[in-house]
C-alpha cells in the first residue's frame, strides 16, 4: 500500500561515495570524530597530530554527509554529520557519502536511526579468514529503502524535530530540577531556628544491619525486599513499593524495615554513593540486604531520608569511608554523624517540600520517557510509507511557535 511519490530505491540511488582524503602533516592538529552505535550520532574525540597517530592520511568528514564505521557497521554505527560540524576527520575506516537532490540530509539522518537498517548493515558485513568483519561501501549502497518525495521528507523531519524539541525541553527541566534539589535542601536547613541542636544520628535512632539474601532468591511474589544496588540505581528518596521479592518462608531469618524506617546503602563503588538513603513508606515490612542499614528513628521519615543527602552529612561521612575498591561505612560511624534536629513541625515542612519537588521530577522523567517512546513509534510509522501526514500540517509548521 505504498503511497504516490514514494520509491523503493537503493541507497546508491540517493547518495554517492564521496571520500576526501587529507594528508597528515607536521604542525597541524586534526579534530577526530567517531560514530556512535545505533544511529546515535557522532562521537567527538581528542585531536591528533602527526606525532600522536599512526595514520598518514585521514578522511575529512563534511557537514551533511552520511558516514559509518566499516568495523562497527554491525552495531548500526551510522549517522549524518550535523550541518554545523566544524573541521573534523576520521580514519579510512569511515567512508563518507554525499546525498543527491533526491534526499534531504536531515531525512537520511532519521533513516540511520531505524533498527531495520542496522540489521541489514550487520547482515551485509563480510570478513575474510579471521580478519574482522567490515561493511563495504558497495554493499552498503546496494541496501534497499523507501524514500518519500522531498516535500514529504521535510514534513517528517519537522514532525520528529518537534518531538525532539519537547524531549529536549523536558531534559532541560529535569536537569534544572535536579540542580535545584541540592540548593533547596540547604536553603531549608539554613532557615531553621538558631536554637536547632546538632545531634549525632545515633541519639535519634538506631542503625540495624540488614541480612544476606541474593538475586537467586528472587521470586515473583512474596516478601518485598530492598537490595543495596537498587538504592544506587532505581529508588528515589522515598520508596512505597518493593521492586523485588523473596520467598515468604525466608521472613524469619531476614531483617525487616517497617514503614517509616530509612534504608541506607552501607557500601558503594564510590564515596559519593555511600550512605544514599530511601525512606520505606510502603504498607508492609520489607526485607533489607546486608549491605544496607535500617535507620529506625524518631524523626519525620521524609525529613530523615533527606538528611542523608545534605551537605553536612556528605562532608562528615568522608572521614568514615573505608576501603579502596568498594567503600563501606559502619553503623557505629553513621551514628556519629551530626545532623540538625528541629521540632517535628519544621521536619514535616522540609520533608514535604522536598517530596513535592521529587514528585515534580518523577512526573517530568515519566513524561520524557513517554515522548521518547512516542518518537520511536512515530518514526517507524512515518518511514513505513503507509500513513500520510495531512497537507494541513504544512500550514501548521509555518505558524511561528
Amino acid at each position: 500500500s505504498m503511497r504516490e511519490g514514494w520509491d523503493r530505491l537503493q541507497f546508491g540511488d540517493v547518495a554517492k561515495l564521496d571520500v576526501r582524503k587529507a594528508q597528515v602533516v607536521e604542525g597541524k592538529l586534526y579534530p577526530i570524530v567517531g560514530v556512535l552505535a545505533y544511529g546515535r550520532g557522532l562521537l567527538y574525540r581528542d585531536p591528533v597530530s602527526l606525532g600522536s597517530t599512526s595514520y598518514r592520511e585521514m578522511n575529512l568528514i563534511r557537514p551533511g554527509q552520511m558516514v559509518y564505521s566499516k568495523l562497527k557497521a554491525f552495531e548500526g554505527a551510522i549517522t549524518v554529520a550535523p550541518e554545523g560540524l566544524t573541521e573534523s576527520y576520521a580514519s579510512g575506516e569511515f567512508p563518507t557519502f554525499t546525498a543527491t537532490d533526491r534526499v534531504q540530509p536531515a531525512f537520511l539522518r532519521l533513516m540511520t536511526q531505524r533498527p531495520g537498517l542496522w540489521k541489514a548493515m550487520a547482515a551485509n558485513s563480510k570478513g575474510l579468514g579471521g580478519r574482522r568483519e567490515r561493511l563495504n561501501p558497495v554493499d552498503f549502497l546496494a541496501l534497499p529503502a523507501l524514500f518519500p518525495p522531498v516535500p514529504e521528507q521535510r514534513r517528517i523531519v519537522d514532525l520528529i524535530g518537534a518531538l525532539d524539541d519537547v524531549a529536549g525541553a523536558l531534559a532541560d527541566a529535569i536537569n534544572a530540577a535536579q540542580e535545584t534539589r541540592g540548593f533547596l535542601l540547604e536553603a531549608l536547613l539554613a532557615r531553621l531556628p538558631e536554637a536547632t541542636a546538632l545531634k549525632p544520628m545515633g541519639s535519634v535512632g538506631v542503625f540495624l544491619r540488614g541480612r544476606r539474601f541474593t538475586k537467586s532468591d528472587y521470586v515473583d511474589e512474596g516478601l518485598g525486599c530492598i537490595h543495596y544496588g537498587q538504592i544506587h540505581t532505581h529508588l528515589g528518596s522515598v520508596t512505597t513499593h518493593p521492586l523485588t521479592f523473596v520467598p515468604e518462608e525466608m521472613r524469619g531469618r531476614l531483617r525487616l524495615a517497617s514503614p517509616g524506617d530509612v534504608v541506607v546503602a552501607a557500601t558503594s563503588e564510590d564515596v559519593e554513593g555511600l550512605g544514599k538513603a530511601t525512606a520505606w513508606l510502603g504498607k508492609d515490612d520489607v526485607a533489607v540486604h546486608d549491605d544496607c542499614y535500617i535507620f529506625r528513628h524518631s524523626l519525620d521519615p521524609r525529613f530523615a531520608t533527606h538528611l542523608f543527602a545534605s551537605k553536612g552529612f556528605q562532608r562528615q561521612k568522608v572521614q568514615f569511608a573505608a576501603g579502596t575498591k568498594v567503600t563501606r561505612i559502619s553503623g557505629a560511624n553513621l551514628g556519629r554523624i551530626e545532623v540538625p534536629v528541629p521540632d517535628l513541625a519544621d521536619q514535616t515542612v522540609i520533608g514535604q517540600t522536598m517530596s513535592d519537588l521529587d514528585a515534580t521530577l518523577d512526573s517530568l522523567t515519566l513524561e520524557r520517557s513517554r515522548v521518547r517512546s512516542l518518537r520511536s513509534h512515530a518514526l517507524a510509522v512515518l518511514l513505513s510509507g503507509e500513513h500520510e501526514i495531512p497537507k494541513s500540517y504544512d500550514g501548521l509548521m509555518e505558524v511561528p511557535s
